[in-house]
């Protein structure tokens, strides 16, 4: 015989429990099958449109090819490199106060040449740009741009350093054909990021024929030296 006695207290517990874990409406129906009901019948969610706008058109110029972006940490503004193809220059517009810009078009934006190739008479100078930013400590922030020169068939890295006074712009040469005869274009298809200590990488293309071959991806990085406990 069954000496065990019938425990109402235990037996509320129970349902209190169930109720709070599957809650029931007024029509009987768990509120977690009305949910799934719910779920399958709402319709989905409408995505945003995109908006567009022009950032530089001068009038007679063909510009805007190439095109690499950012938006900086903290703020959004944009950066854009760009190639003007018109005149074969490397252009940056970088995002200011509404209506203190200079781009054709867009008084939000202000642009400028970064490379024009100096005294070439023909020059093709800022395809395949690559943009990227690193805030540095202090005040001290660095823009750069990996790009290719068509006109030395060479890779180039441009890069602005600036601080709460001023900014610093500098290009160099990272790598160029071994002869003025090679036309092996390396620096084509760029990509450029920053690492953790500001120091630039670029991926890029070294080989390019008439024939649309490619000779293999090589990854460029500068390298510091010590002499002496000082770095160069």
């Amino acid at each position: 015989m069954d000496r065990r006695k019938f425990n109402p207290a235990a037996l509320f517990l129970v349902i209190a429990l169930t109720l709070i874990l599957f809650p029931i409406d007024a029509q009987g129906q768990s509120a977690n099958v009305l949910a799934e009901q719910n779920a399958v019948t709402m319709p989905p969610a409408r995505r945003g449109d995109f908006h567009i706008e022009r950032l530089d058109s001068p009038t007679g110029v063909s510009t805007g090819m190439y095109t690499s972006m950012i938006l900086i940490p903290d703020s959004g503004q944009a950066e854009v490199s760009y190639y003007d193809f018109t005149h074969g220059w490397l252009r940056w517009a970088n995002q200011t106060f509404p209506g203190l810009g200079n781009c054709a078009g867009n008084l939000n934006f202000k642009c400028q040449t970064v490379d024009n190739g100096g005294s070439a008479p023909a020059n093709i100078v800022g395809m395949s740009t690559s943009i990227d930013f690193y805030r540095g400590t202090g005040s001290i922030s660095t823009w750069g741009t990996s790009y290719y020169d068509g006109t030395s068939h060479s890779l180039k890295y441009a890069e602005y350093v600036c601080s709460i006074v001023n900014c610093t712009l500098t290009t160099e040469t990272i790598m160029k054909p071994i002869t003025p005869s090679n036309t092996s274009l390396g620096g084509w298809g760029t990509s450029l990021r920053f690492d953790s200590t500001g120091n630039p990488h670029i991926a890029f293309s070294n080989r390019y024929d008439g024939n649309h071959n490619m000779d293999g991806v090589e990854l460029a990085y500068r390298v510091y030296c010590k002499v002496r406990g000082i770095e160069y």
